[in-house]
């Protein structure tokens, strides 16, 4: 099994020992902003938090896992309309990225798990991605749990519901119950349902999809059967993407570079 660390507990000493080749840091990218009338503002900062606690204990190889702190602040733009949303700029926050990765390299750790948890921002790690291999020939893993499949039985599981809907919610119930108020938690249809139902090739999601503000969706901001939520279904999805994540880190701490990049590296 691999050992666990929080970056932030170490000393530079401590750091200095534990970097080398089985080493492995992990990114915990969220948001912070609106998420309805009912899940706290730091939703996507919990949640990426929480896969990567829940990942610990299917990572079954031998290492070193370095969590970073989390960047708590990502590209939020579309939710500003709504007070208590933080964004960066896209450039801004794609240089924070660099800039993490760069001080990696220079602390000889050339493997970065990204664990990205809100929507906004998965071409920003895409390009982060590329240019940390372009810069440090690093092996960076992007981790958007968003895009992964449900379990087959789940399959299909509120199709809107990708900013505050059912999953969101049930994952939220399963790490905060506290911070979850489920009877502000109703249904929150998406106007891009009612478009697709009109329109050959026109809605949200996916390469044909169109890009919207939160409130062109649903005047609170969110979409989705949020009131359906339970904190089983949270600890199943839990379960499932943390697995998941921890094969992933696991396979990042196995796999020889040059399988990657060629024997140059």
């Amino acid at each position: 099994m691999a050992d666990f660390h929080s970056w932030e507990t170490l000393t530079s000493p401590d750091l200095k020992r534990l970097a080398g080749t089985r080493c492995v840091a992990v990114l915990a990218m969220g948001a912070t902003e609106q998420h309805g009338p009912h899940l706290p503002l730091g939703t996507d900062t919990m949640i990426a938090r929480g896969l990567t606690d829940r990942a610990r204990q299917h990572v079954a190889t031998a290492g070193t896992v370095l969590v970073l702190p989390p960047l708590a602040i990502g590209k939020s733009s579309e939710h500003t309309s709504f007070p208590g949303t933080f964004t960066h700029e896209p450039e801004t926050l794609l240089a924070m990225i660099r800039q993490i990765g760069a001080g990696l390299a220079a602390s000889r750790i050339h493997r970065l798990v990204i664990v990205n948890a809100h929507g906004g921002q998965p071409q920003i790690v895409d390009l982060a991605a590329q240019d940390l291999r372009d810069r440090h020939a690093m092996l960076v893993v992007r981790a958007n749990y968003m895009t992964w499949p449900l379990p087959p039985h789940l399959a299909g599981l509120d199709p809107e519901g990708h900013h505050g809907g059912m999953m969101e919610t049930a994952i939220m119930l399963a790490l905060h119950p506290d911070l979850v108020a489920m009877a502000n938690a109703g249904s929150f249809p998406s106007v891009a349902t009612s478009l697709a139902s009109r329109h050959r090739r026109f809605g949200h999601g996916g390469r044909l999809g169109f890009a919207w503000r939160a409130e062109d969706l649903n005047p609170a901001g969110v979409v989705g059967r949020a009131g359906e939520a339970t904190t089983a279904l949270g600890e199943e999805l839990l379960d499932h993407f943390g697995q998941m994540l921890g094969e992933l880190i696991s396979d990042a701490l196995d796999i020889d570079r040059r399988e990657v990049f060629g024997s140059g590296h």
